[in-house]
């Protein structure tokens, strides 16, 4: 299971995030596997479980007979003025509406089955790392098919660019690798294992990533979680060493993003402000970020 249970989400991310009900099948599918062969072992608690129940009680009143609630507005003229038949279902489409309530039992129960888990310390480690190995490896493929100038046949985004439709999850899925990343490689580091080398190339590959994919929010995460964490990692036990390592990584890191970033950081409208010309009696336009004009005397 310290395999089978990192490697479901990297799955399901190579699979274009599951948007498609064929792969979220393939992911459903091997989720029920997974509890059959390990499920729960341990409860949540009554108050917890009374919780959960309500929510699932809640989304299933989409299958309630409609005639129980009170009839929009939009219901009645689709009724009365087109003419059409509805079901008798408080859901117009319940078949829609059962996909989706199939989609939202997985995710509970994910989410379940991965907070009742009983593991110790190194368990969790090694689950971490099996994880960040499989994100990596799917920036490496990403990076891999964008310089060859194509893409797998179930990959639909707009820049021809990672698994997600939205570019934005895509960078996002790799900037919070990174973080995951980052805390790997200080386990290596603490613990004399010179496989911390490796991890820097995997932070490379993910730096990388986040670039080529031109979104702005995986560049803020990267750097905000970075820091975030090497400060509570040089903060733990005061260390003047551990400070000045946690500064010099964000430092880096600032540094490879403004040399490499390109376009990317381009979209942050850094700009500084751009002189315009004369435009007499003694005026002078000036452009400021965000393309405001503004004139001063000269």
């Amino acid at each position: 299971m310290n395999i089978a249970v990192p490697a479901l989400p990297v799955l399901a991310c190579f699979l274009g995030g599951a948007t498609q009900k064929w792969s979220e099948g393939i992911v459903l599918a091997l989720l029920g596997l997974i509890l059959l062969a390990n499920p729960p072992r341990f409860t949540l608690g009554l108050a917890l479980n009374a919780i959960l129940l309500a929510l699932v009680a809640c989304v299933a009143t989409a299958f309630l007979p409609a005639r129980w609630f009170l009839q929009p507005a939009w219901r009645l003229v689709l009724i009365n003025d087109f003419d059409l038949t509805l079901p008798a279902t408080l859901s117009p489409q319940p078949w829609i509406s059962l996909g989706c309530f199939i989609s939202f039992l997985a995710g509970l129960s994910w989410l379940y089955y991965m907070s009742a888990l009983d593991l110790d310390l190194r368990e969790v480690r090694s689950q971490l790392r099996t994880f960040t190995t499989g994100i990596v490896l799917l920036a490496a493929l990403c990076l891999a098919l964008y310089h060859a100038h194509t893409a797998l046949p179930f990959w639909h985004n707009e820049r021809g660019f990672g698994p997600f439709p939205n570019r934005n999850q895509t960078a996002n899925l790799f900037s919070l690798t990174a973080v995951l990343l980052l805390a790997c490689g200080q386990d290596d580091i603490r613990h004399g294992r010179k496989r911390w080398i490796v991890w820097v190339l995997g932070l490379a590959i993910l730096v990388a990533s986040i670039i080529l994919d031109f979104s702005r929010s995986g560049v803020i995460i990267l750097v905000v979680g970075s820091a975030l964490w090497l400060a509570a990692f040089a903060l733990r036990r005061g260390s003047a060493a551990r400070i000045a390592l946690g500064i010099s990584v964000v430092l880096v890191l600032l540094t490879v993003m403004l040399l490499f970033g390109g376009q990317t950081f381009e979209r942050f409208n850094l700009r500084t402000g751009d002189i315009g010309v004369v435009t007499g009696a003694g005026l002078r336009e000036v452009t400021f970020p965000g393309g405001l004009p503004w004139l001063s005397i000269a």
